[in-house]
C-alpha cells in the first residue's frame, strides 16, 4: 500500500504540477499578450510620436525658413536703408561743399570789395589831403597878401595921417589962415 500510496501522491503531485502547469502557461500567454499589447501600444505611441516628432520638425523647418526669408527681407530693407542713407549724406556732402565753395567765393568777392573800397578810400583821404594842403597853402598866400595890402593900407593911412597932421600944424602955425581953398 506504500506504493499505491506512492503513486497517489504522485499523480496528486502531478495534477497538482499540470495545473501549476497549465496556469503558469496561461498566466505566461496573459502577461506574452499584455507584453505584445505593451509593445503594439509602445510601437503605436512611438509612431505618433514619431509622425508628433516629424510634424514638429517640418513646423521648426518651416519657422527656420520662414525666419531666413524674413531675415532675407529685413536684411534687404537695412541694405536698402543704409543705402538710402548713404546717397543722403553724399548729397547733403556735396551740398555742404557747394555751400562752403560759395561761402568762400562770398568772403573772397568780400575781401576784394574791402580791398577796393580801401583804396578807394585811401584815395579820397589823400585827395582831401592835397585839396588841405593847397587850400592851407592858398590861404598862406592870401593871409600873406593881405598882410601886404594891409601893411600898404596901414601905411598910406598912417601917410594919410602924418600929411592931415602936417596940414593941421601948418594951419596952427599960420594962426589959422591957412590956405584958402
Amino acid at each position: 500500500m506504500g506504493m499505491e500510496v506512492f503513486g497517489y501522491a504522485i499523480t496528486f503531485l502531478s495534477i497538482v504540477l499540470a495545473i501549476i502547469s497549465w496556469r503558469n502557461g496561461r498566466d505566461m500567454k496573459a502577461a506574452v499578450s499584455a507584453i505584445q499589447a505593451d509593445i503594439q501600444a509602445s510601437r503605436e505611441q512611438t509612431a505618433r510620436q514619431h509622425e508628433d516628432a516629424m510634424a514638429l520638425l517640418r513646423a521648426i523647418q518651416e519657422s527656420i525658413q520662414a525666419g531666413r526669408e524674413q531675415m532675407a527681407r529685413q536684411h534687404e530693407h537695412v541694405v536698402g536703408l543704409i543705402q538710402a542713407f548713404r546717397d543722403q549724406t553724399a548729397r547733403q556732402h556735396e551740398d555742404a561743399m557747394a555751400l562752403l565753395r560759395a561761402i568762400q567765393e562770398s568772403i573772397q568777392a568780400g575781401r576784394e570789395q574791402m580791398a577796393r573800397q580801401h583804396e578807394h578810400v585811401v584815395g579820397l583821404i589823400q585827395a582831401f589831403r592835397d585839396q588841405t594842403a593847397r587850400q592851407h597853402e592858398d590861404v598862406v598866400a592870401l593871409l600873406r597878401a593881405m598882410d601886404e595890402r594891409t601893411e600898404r593900407f596901414l601905411l598910406r593911412i598912417a601917410e594919410l595921417i602924418a600929411a592931415e597932421g602936417e596940414r593941421t600944424r601948418a594951419a596952427l602955425r599960420d594962426g589959422g589962415h591957412g590956405p584958402s581953398g
